[in-house]
């Protein structure tokens, strides 16, 4: 029975044996093989696939083979349209426009093809189907970010339909776009175009020619402007002329025949001021020898000087004028009421203030009116100190208000809604010069701008890579023909990236991928070709890429994106999850292998971690924090066995913490090995047991912790003396009184834990409360590291709160004047002579806070204060310590005197 695969070979054969030409095939002729490709099962892919390569191997035109190959690859999602593309070529050379159509709109159904849409472009324009043919060109636009002639094709489409605003939105799009290409001729064509309606289109203009002038050059800036003034100087206003032809001369300050309409426009302006001759002539404005830039400058000041005007001086602050006589100005300054100043003294000390600049407010108000502003207006403040210093950054804001207006205490709670207001409020912009600073805007600034602005003035790759997340998860870009060509620019990044292969970096290569793929399921990028697909990026990874990716990838959201494309995609996925999980823990794909059932590979990749304790201690809590009571854990170790390593792990961090080794860090592992232990019940698993060995073995592991975790260990030792009353806990005598959680420290210590409580009630925990609502501000709090990190000091100080607390509950000091020296005691410096190696060693006997081994102060619960506690001065005794025997003998005992007291280590 003929299956479809041998259908198909002989439509491919029958072709080749009557030597059909071009001129036979029509689109009925795909049409038709179109339904027998639809009945061709999965299996018959590579069959009919392997059959068609055949044929092209000696025939390399063969149209069906060509056409079915094609269809069969992107069917695949290989991305590989080089067949079909081959095949409409081949019928393009032959002037067949409607089976180039077919043949286009059968690769377009696959997704965006740039050659694809270009292809049928020429065949709209040919038929002269002008609606099919500009959507066609609309389509090319969006997809080719570089293509400008078609673009200048549909504004002058829209000009011709009466439609202007979309024809200049074109027009913008196009030069910007020959821009990039360095093309100054047609830039200078659109620039004239745009020109004739200079009111709509002048802020855009006057922004576009700084670019040309970094772009290209300065002349060429010069030709630009040149239009603008020769062709409408007449109609434009007085203040926008000016403002061009101080452009223009800032560029070519030579320039006489510009300088002297700059003259004529200033005396339009200011034509009702007495002074203005006198002031035109005091500041050389037509004297050619003066610098143009300088003349202005004087000139401008002068003008400015009007009775009831504010002035600054850097001594005296600032000042309002009362009169101007011919050569003097009389102004009241706060301190220097109508202080006389000549008038060129003027020109070069003092500094004309509008009337809404900031520091005129701060004269002008009282202390109590402005502080109400600040408080209660903030929008409006942020303005007028911003457009006072033209721009500002949060810095120069706080330099204003603080500590004149606000208390520092103030400031950062009033900071943080003021970041928000910049950051939210279309009245404020983005410097480009200067990311950090902020401007006023004259007309609104979206959300996206701004982070394009951000993204654009970035060097930072991961940086930009959060900018870019943060436009799409908020969905900040809009249907705007600017946002979508900013949008492709910065997709564009990423894009670039990808097609460069790994040359540079693997980090950036592997986000590139992810960022491309992510954004290609938002409407306005689902056209863009993605470089790579989702399979054959997972399969060209090495191992060891996919490793130093999840170890040195910062945002923790594309370790998961990767994690799941290797679940996906990879042969070789689970032992890649093993490799990683140790490197970064995702609760999100944990989740996921929950439920897939995949609890084996679970209990496989905790059992790895579980082996490799010592190296991977943060995987270790975080697997016992989140899942220590999970079945696929407990299938491959128990509880005990969980219990004694995060014992171990204490230990070790005890240790560092001891050789002030990552201080902070240990830390917060060791109060989350003591909450995990004693919250979660993992202590419980040993007395459980009943068994003395264990609980031995137990006691032996957590007792090495006494000195950091004192009340715990008591309350340890007070279990096991109920459970167990005659367990043996290797001291000579007993320390604690059963039932008794009691242990002993110096004042001086006990003051200072108070003190370090109070401290963290007081200024640490308030502090961090306003650290975390600052990260809150920033947004996007998935991959927000500033308030993650907020949010785990917040729980090592919760925890330290806690702890201290408890262990003030139990901590009780002890007098240095009521130490007993009759026998060893806490409080005690004594004098031992060790009679195996002859060696005479002292110790100070103090409690668990104060132990210091290295310097000799050892706590009476700990092992060797222990063996010490109670003998008497001149007794001699035995005991063993760790497996090794020692014969001792107490040589004297003296008290421990205050001084030495405030030597020690606190």
């Amino acid at each position: 029975m003929a299956t479809t695969s041998d259908s198909i070979k002989d439509t491919i054969l029958k072709a080749q044996w009557t030597r059909s030409t071009i001129n036979s095939f029509a689109t009925s002729s795909f049409e038709a093989l179109d339904t027998i490709l639809t009945r061709l099962e999965d299996a018959e892919y590579g069959e009919v696939s392997q059959f068609c390569k055949e044929q092209l191997q000696t025939h390399k035109s063969d149209i069906y083979s060509l056409y079915i190959l094609g269809l069969l690859e992107l069917k695949k999602n290989t991305l590989n349209d080089q067949q079909l593309i081959a095949v409409a070529e081949i019928f393009s050379d032959n002037h067949k426009p409607a089976v180039v159509e077919f043949l286009a709109k059968k690769i377009l159904s696959f997704g965006s093809n740039l050659v694809a849409l270009k292809m049928l472009a020429e065949v709209y324009e040919h038929n002269n189907e002008k609606e099919k043919l500009v959507h066609t060109w609309d389509l090319i636009a969006k997809e080719d970010f570089e293509e400008a002639d078609i673009v200048v094709k549909l504004a002058k489409y829209n000009s011709d339909a009466g439609n202007k605003e979309h024809a200049t939105a074109y027009y913008k799009k196009a030069i910007n776009r020959y821009l990039a290409q360095k093309n100054y001729q047609q830039i200078k064509a659109i620039w004239t175009i745009l020109s004739e309606n200079q009111k709509d289109n002048i802020d855009f203009l006057l922004k576009f020619e700084k670019k040309v002038e970094k772009v290209l050059s300065p002349e060429k800036t010069l030709d630009l402007l040149n239009i603008l003034l020769d062709t409408h100087l007449s109609v434009l206003s007085v203040d926008l002329g000016i403002t061009i032809l101080k452009r223009f001369l800032s560029i070519d300050p030579e320039n006489i025949p510009r300088r002297e309409q700059l003259v004529e426009l200033y005396r339009k302006k200011f034509s009702d001021n007495p002074k203005l001759e006198d002031f035109i002539q005091n500041s050389n404005l037509l004297q050619h020898w003066r610098s143009v830039n300088t003349a202005i400058a004087t000139f401008e000041k002068h003008i400015a000087f009007s009775p009831s005007s504010f002035v600054y001086h850097s001594q005296w602050g600032v000042g309002r004028i009362r009169e101007i006589t011919n050569h003097n100005l009389y102004i009241d300054f706060s301190k220097r009421r109508n202080h006389q100043m000549e008038l060129g003294m003027a020109v070069t000390s003092l500094e004309v203030l509008p009337k809404d600049h900031f520091w005129v407010y701060k004269s002008v108000l009282s202390k109590d009116k402005i502080r109400d502003l600040v408080i209660n207006k903030k929008t409006s403040t942020l303005k007028n100190i911003i457009k006072s210093f033209n721009s500002a950054d949060l810095k120069k804001i706080k330099v204003e208000l603080v500590p004149d207006i606000l208390r520092q205490s103030e400031w950062n709670s009033w900071s943080l809604k003021a970041k928000k207001i910049l950051s939210e409020n279309p009245l404020f912009g983005i410097n480009r010069e200067n990311s950090d600073h902020y401007d006023v805007s004259s007309v609104p600034v979206s959300p996206f701008e701004k982070i394009y602005t951000l993204f654009k003035s970035e060097e930072k790759f991961i940086a930009k890579v959060k900018y870019f997340d943060k436009v799409l998860t908020l969905n900040l870009f809009s249907e705007d023909e600017d946002d979508f060509d900013q949008l492709l620019e910065l997709y564009e990044t990423f894009s670039t990236i990808v097609k460069k292969e790994k040359e540079k970096s693997v980090i950036h290569y592997i986000t590139s991928v992810l960022v491309c793929l992510e954004a290609s399921t938002f409407p306005l990028l689902s056209s863009r070709v993605v470089p790579k697909t989702l399979h054959d990026f997972v399969k060209e990874l090495h191992a060891q890429e996919i490793l130093t990716f999840i170890r040195e990838m910062s945002i923790a959201g594309y370790k998961d994106k990767l994690l799941n494309a290797i679940i996906d995609h990879s042969p070789d996925w689970e032992n890649q999850l093993v490799q990683a999980f140790p490197f970064h823990q995702s609760l999100a794909v944990v989740a996921r292998l929950e439920q897939e059932q995949q609890t084996s590979l679970l209990s496989k990749i905790f059992l790895n971690i579980h082996q490799n304790y010592a190296r991977h201690r943060p995987a270790y809590i975080w697997f016992i924090n989140e899942f220590g009571d999970r079945d696929w854990i407990l299938r491959v170790v128990t509880s005990q066995e969980i219990a004694a390593v995060l014992l171990r792990i204490g230990i070790f961090v005890a240790k560092e913490i001891q050789n002030s080794q990552e201080i902070q860090a240990n830390r917060k592992f060791l109060l989350q090995v003591e909450k995990i232990l004693f919250d979660r019940n993992y202590v419980d698993t040993f007395f459980k047991s009943e068994n003395e060995e264990t609980i031995k073995y137990f006691y032996s592991l957590i007792n090495e912790l006494s000195d950091v975790l004192p009340a715990r260990i008591i309350q340890v030792r007070e279990r096991i003396a109920k459970t167990i009353p005659d367990f043996d806990f290797g001291d000579t005598h007993d320390i604690a009184t059963a039932g008794s959680s009691i242990f002993y420290t110096l004042e001086s210590t006990f003051l200072a834990k108070q003190k370090e409580l109070s401290h963290l009630f007081e200024s640490e925990i308030p502090l961090n409360s306003k650290e975390i609502e600052k990260a809150r501000s920033y947004g996007d709090l998935k991959e927000n590291a500033e308030y993650k990190a907020a949010l785990e000091k917040q729980s090592y100080l919760n925890t330290r709160v806690g702890q201290l607390k408890k262990e003030l509950e139990h901590a009780r000091y002890v007098s240095l004047d009521d130490v007993d020296i009759s026998e060893v005691n806490f409080g005690t410096c004594i004098t031992l002579l060790d009679e195996n190696n002859d060696s005479i060693n002292t110790y100070t006997i103090l409690g668990p806070w104060e132990s210091d081994p290295s310097n000799n102060v050892i706590s009476y619960v700990s092992p060797l204060g222990r063996k010490l506690y109670k003998h008497k001065n001149g007794e001699s005794f035995s005991f063993s310590l760790n497996n090794q025997e020692h014969i001792v003998t107490i040589k004297n005992i003296e008290p421990l005197t205050l001084k030495q007291a405030q030597l020690l280590k606190s």
